[in-house]
This record gives C-alpha cells, structure tokens and sequence, in this order.
C-alpha cells in the first residue's frame, strides 16, 4: 500500500510538470517568443528543482516526509492553476521556477519512506517501480492532455493537473503512513552488500562514516559527472521533442511521439529483466546501457534527417538514460540506508541530475537557435558518447583497485 501511494504521487508530479514540453509549441506562438526564451523555462525549473533537491535531503531530516511531499503537491497545484490563467512570459516563468521548487520536495521524501518500509535484501526491485512514473507521466502528459489542447486550448494542461494534484493530496494525508512503526511493524536492514555493487565503497560497510566521506570519494564524483550529462540530455529530449516534432512533421501524429515514453518505460523493465541475468553486476549493466546509448547517439547524428528515424533513435536513447539514471538515482542511495545519509544522498545526486537537466534544455534551445535541429541532434549524441568515456574511466580504476 505504501509503495503504491508513493508511486502515485511521483506520477502525479510528473503529471504536474511535463505538460509545459506538450504545451511550449503553443506557448511560444501565442507569445511570440524565441526558442531561445521558451527554453529559458524549462531551464527555471530545472535550477529551481536542482536548488530544491539538493536542500530537500537536509530539510526532510528535519521535517516529516509525509508533509513534505503534500506541501509540494499543494504548491504544484497553485502553480498549475495559475499558469493556465497567465498571459504573460513572466508570469509564466516565475510561476514555473515556483513549481520547480515544490516539486522538488517529492523525490527525497519518498525515498527516504521507502527505505523505512523495506529491507536491503528487496531494495533492487524498487528502482523500476518507484521510476515508471518519470516515463507513465509523459505518456499520460501527451496522450489525454495532447489530445485535450489541440482540440481545445493548451491552457486546459495546467488547469487539470491542478485538480489532479489538489485531489491527490487529501488522498495522501489521508491514507500514508511515513514509518512501519505506527502500524506496529518493524523492518529490519542488513549492513549486507550486494555483490558487485556499483557503490561498492569504504563507506558503505561503515555505518558511522560520514557524509563528506561517502560523497567525496572517486566513485559518486564520477556518478555525480554521469548524473549531469544523463539530465542534460534526458530532460532535453523531454523538453523539445513535441516542438521538434511540430517543426519536422506539422502533420505529426500524438502517437508517433508516444514512442519515445514508450521506450523509456520499456527500458525501465528491460534493464530490471538484465539485472537479474547479470547476477545483480550493476557495473556490467551500466556498460550494456552507456554502449548502446553512445550507439545511438551516433545513429541519431547519421541519420538525423529521417524523422521517423530520429523518433526511434529518440526513444532508445530515453530507454538507456531511464534506466541507468534509476540506477544511479535509486538503488545507490537505498543501499546507505545502514549510515542514515538516503535523504541527504538522494537530493545531492538528483541535484546533479537537474544540474545537467537546467544546462541541457538551455544549450538545446540556443544550439538550435543558430544550428537548427542537425546542431542538437549532434549535441545529444556527443554528451551520450561522453558519458559511456566517464563511465568507463570509473570502471578502469576499480579493475585496478
């Protein structure tokens, strides 16, 4: 019950948020804006949920992450809602930076109840379920809202996540329990790694080692640097591709564009399916998916001028960043549980994750300003490259240590 409440509200989060990608088509027409200042939007919230992320992790040791995550769905509702009243580019961007920062207060609470409801042993099954909502979120985005503002107006994709947001929160406070304690259960976690773990770290046997021991150590740099080029792209892609689409292909289909989540999701089961055949080797995994990334990535700068080629090489490289970034983003946080630092660690890697996401949306949107769509496409498909060279740096050190 709980893993299905905390599931809800990330979908409902994201319900709240990648209705501007399906909407900045039309919000830049009605406006008259540049690429370059529509993408200063999504750029806003990007800082703005990176800034929240990284002092989510040490607002929710003080705070409950029960209410926590209500007072940032309770925020998102007042933003959408005011949005899908503005008239103004202004408005628009500050409420949006707003909705950043409420939204940020999600992700770091809802791991840290996971964590108290399950033991080290399930933690690897959680990283698919708690992340399908990152990829269910856009389908639901730009299927039923799509459909909604091309028939109606793009307004109508702020005013319902509102409702939605609005309702969920009573529902919410209503039926979660943050602890297993207050329903007189009690879970018990293990010190115990996994084999061949990803975060396999001095720190991670030591309970009492301390924060900046466990985040300054060669493999979270190296994670964190992964983080930034994964969100640059990841959240890019999300950004532009309705508008690339509406450029490439006027005529395009809602559900040619669907391919991309599609992908994602599929990915996100995909790479739970491999972690079972690799044995849990999460280095090996990490290899598959940062390979056939950069292979895509090549694909999409060769054939860049094939729409529907562009889309399928799209929604690969969506599938491979969905789930190495659930890795990286879930499973290493959860297994410090034993240290007392998921919070903490879970905002600071998302904080680098939106780092690259604010970053990212910013250069597509100035790259394809003066390059047109062949300049992001070659953009995307080198940070993919960059990303399998990181990794595999990280992987030439622990082969020698």
């Amino acid at each position: 019950m709980t893993l299905i409440l905390c599931i809800f509200a990330y979908t409902v989060s994201y319900f709240c948020r990648t209705n501007l990608s399906i909407s900045l088509f039309y919000i830049t027409q009605e406006l008259s804006i540049s690429s370059k200042a529509s993408g200063f939007i999504g750029t806003a919230f990007f800082w703005s949920y990176a800034i929240g992320q990284l002092l989510c992790g040490w607002i929710n040791s003080k705070i409950n992450s029960k209410h926590l995550v209500v007072t940032g769905l309770a925020i998102s509702t007042f933003c959408n809602l005011f949005i899908s009243l503005s008239h103004t580019y202004i408005s628009i961007l500050l409420l949006w930076t707003l909705n950043g920062i409420s939204l940020s207060l999600l992700w770091t609470p809802i791991v840290n109840i996971v964590s108290h409801w399950y033991e080290q042993s399930q933690i690897n099954n959680i990283p698919l379920l708690l992340n399908l909502p990152t990829t269910v979120g856009y389908i639901i985005s730009w299927s039923i809202l799509g459909s909604i503002q091309n028939n109606h107006s793009w307004r109508l994709a702020f005013f319902i996540p509102a409702v939605v947001s609005f309702i969920y929160s009573i529902i919410w406070l209503l039926l979660i329990k943050e602890k297993p304690e207050s329903l007189g259960y009690s879970i018990q976690n293990s010190s115990a790694e996994f084999k061949k773990n990803i975060c396999d770290t001095a720190a991670q046997s030591k309970p009492k080692s301390s924060l900046f021991n466990i985040l300054f150590n060669f493999n979270m740099i190296i994670f964190a640097v992964l983080l930034i080029c994964q969100g640059c792209i990841r959240e890019s892609i999300n950004l532009w591709a309705p508008t690339i689409m509406e450029n490439v292909n006027p005529n395009f289909s809602i559900l040619s564009l669907l391919i991309i989540p599609v992908f994602s999701t599929f990915g996100l089961i995909l790479s739970t399916l491999l972690l079972k055949k690799v044995r849990q080797n999460l280095n090996l995994l990490m290899l598959i998916l940062l390979i056939l990334g950069s292979i895509s990535g090549i694909f999409l700068m060769i054939f860049k001028s094939h729409h529907y080629l562009t889309v399928i090489s799209l929604g690969i490289i969506m599938a491979i960043l969905c789930s190495s970034t659930s890795i990286l983003t879930t499973l290493v946080p959860l297994q410090f549980s034993n240290t007392g630092y998921v919070a903490k660690i879970t905002g600071i890697l998302n904080f680098t994750a939106y780092i690259g996401a604010a970053t990212g949306g910013f250069l597509s949107g100035i790259i394809r300003d003066f390059s047109g769509l062949n300049g992001m496409y070659t953009f995307w498909g080198f940070v993919m490259i960059l990303s399998l060279a990181m990794f595999s740096l990280f992987l030439l050190k622990h082969r020698n240590s």
